[in-house]
């Protein structure tokens, strides 16, 4: 029952109204009794609503804790795992799940601070790599350059003792010393463009070419060795192989030449054939296929995955000869021309090796004609070479005075800017090693007063950053030692300007 109206209740059995107005003051305690009795009730009534607001909240808060907690207990159990991950051999007893992040925290620092360890090691191995890297390419230059330089006497000099007269009984020996002279720069080469792979710094030059000359004269440099082992040598080109293509004809004959050479050193009876024919012809395109066939030793099944691997050598006696880079430099260059080799083999049967390759097809018009390479007249023009060494210039003039030309020369870069401003040349050969200045130094010099000579590096050094290092001075082009006379002959054909011979 109410408070209030027990208490009315309550007055009413003991007091009649007229007792409560005769009685002084009774009126006004009955009055705040009841009033008393009102605020309890407002007061009771409030408190309950209180209580019941402060029951939802507090089960609100509590659902809010416990999935907190559980989300604590979710990311402690992800560190653990993480902790797990980095350090498999840490103990993950002494982690508490309920969350003792102070431990995890410590853990994790710690790992942070061994992975920041382990990233500085790594940095430091990288930056030796680097170093060694470098140290590497400075002396495979320095070595390339200090070879390349007597073989280009050797070279030319052999190339050019062909072209002249000579006795009959001589000439067995002037071909052996040129194909034993190329021989050992196609070693030179093997070497530099494996460490040119290795940086991804080998790019491909291509233009047009005569695929049918090409072959024949890859033919005519194989037929001796074939006929010094009593071995026949073949060349087999289908009728409808295009005869002018667009590619890079220095990599496809490099293949060629490590497959042949291969060939012919592993086959003892027999023969080897190098097949061309066209797979199928497209729009101004060509399927080509190259094959090597041989009926030498053949390798062995097991032997079939090694062979294209960085320095593998067969266990034979065959193998004593070479740098074991021949055929990896091969797959390399074919994977830069979009192709790949294939080979067939049965031991003691022979080998077949091929490859397939899309090229373009060009016109005639395309190539720059050297069938008169030797009548051509250069009359009144004046060329300047120079070169620190005397057989380099003694070759070099051997070459150039076939064509007629009028020749300077200079013995370092200082003597070179000395001439250059007392005579005009229509192109000058440079150097870039040389005592006293530098070709590059001696290019700076001349172009700041002649900026239109035409400068062409003349240098033993193949690798990439010297071939930077001689433009940026100022040159216009390079051609790399050994000097071969059809391609010094097309410099000076295609750089010297307004010659009316052409």
């Amino acid at each position: 029952m109410d408070a209030q109206k027990l208490l009315a209740k309550q007055i009413k059995k003991h007091f009649t109204a007229k007792q409560i107005e005769q009685t002084p003051g009774l009126s006004d305690f009955i009055h705040a009794v009841q009033e008393s009795y009102s605020n309890y009730e407002h007061n009771r009534k409030m408190s309950e609503h209180a209580f019941a607001i402060s029951e939802m909240e507090y089960r609100e808060i509590n659902e809010k804790l416990n999935k907190e907690k559980e989300i604590i207990e979710r990311g402690v159990i992800r560190l653990s795992n993480m902790i797990r991950a980095i350090t498999p051999e840490f103990d993950m007893s002494k982690i508490d799940t309920k969350g003792n992040f102070l431990f995890i925290a410590d853990t994790l620092a710690q790992q942070v601070s061994k992975q920041k360890i382990l990233e500085q090691k790594l940095q430091d191995a990288i930056a030796k790599e680097k170093k060694a890297s470098a140290v590497k390419s400075d002396f495979l230059a320095t070595i390339s350059h200090e070879i390349r330089s007597p073989l280009n006497v050797i070279t030319s000099l052999s190339h050019i003792l062909l072209q002249e007269d000579y006795l009959e009984e001589q000439a067995e020996q002037l071909e052996i010393l040129q194909i034993a002279s190329n021989s050992l720069l196609m070693l030179i080469n093997d070497v530099l463009d494996f460490s040119k792979i290795e940086s991804g710094k080998l790019e491909l030059k291509k233009y047009a070419f005569d695929l049918h000359a090409f072959l024949f004269d890859i033919s005519k440099g194989f037929k001796p060795l074939a006929e010094e082992k009593s071995i026949t040598f073949e060349l087999e080109m289908s009728k409808d192989l295009p005869r002018i293509v667009h590619s890079d004809s220095l990599r496809i004959r490099q293949i060629i030449v490590n497959l042949v050479s291969n060939a012919i050193k592993f086959t003892e009876e027999g023969s080897v054939k190098l097949q061309v024919k066209c797979l199928d012809s497209f729009d101004q395109a060509c399927a080509i296929r190259f094959e090597v066939v041989d009926t030498g030793i053949g390798i062995p099944k097991e032997n079939l995955e090694h062979i294209f691997e960085e320095f593998y050598q067969t266990k034979s006696k065959y193998s004593l000869n070479g740098t074991g880079l021949g055929l990896s430099i091969s797959k390399h260059l074919l994977k830069i021309l979009q192709s790949e080799i294939q080979v067939e083999s049965q031991y003691g049967k022979g080998s077949r090796f091929y490859f397939d390759l899309i090229l373009d097809t060009a016109d005639e018009k395309d190539l720059l004609n050297h069938s008169k390479l030797n009548e051509v007249d250069f009359e009144n023009i004046d060329i300047l070479v120079v070169d620190d060494m005397p057989f380099n210039r003694l070759v070099i003039k051997k070459i150039l005075n076939k064509w007629n030309l009028s020749i300077d020369f200079a013995e370092n870069g200082e003597e070179a800017v000395h001439l250059a401003k007392e005579k005009h040349y229509e192109l000058i050969f440079m150097d870039v090693h040389m005592p006293v200045m530098s070709g590059i130094e001696a290019t700076k010099s001349i172009r700041t007063f002649n900026e239109e000579i035409c400068i062409i590096a003349l240098t033993a050094s193949t690798d990439e950053q010297t071939q930077k290092a001689v433009l940026a001075a100022g040159m216009n082009d390079f051609i790399s030692k050994p000097i071969i006379p059809s391609e010094l002959h097309k410099v000076i054909q295609t750089k010297v300007k307004n010659l009316s011979h052409f």
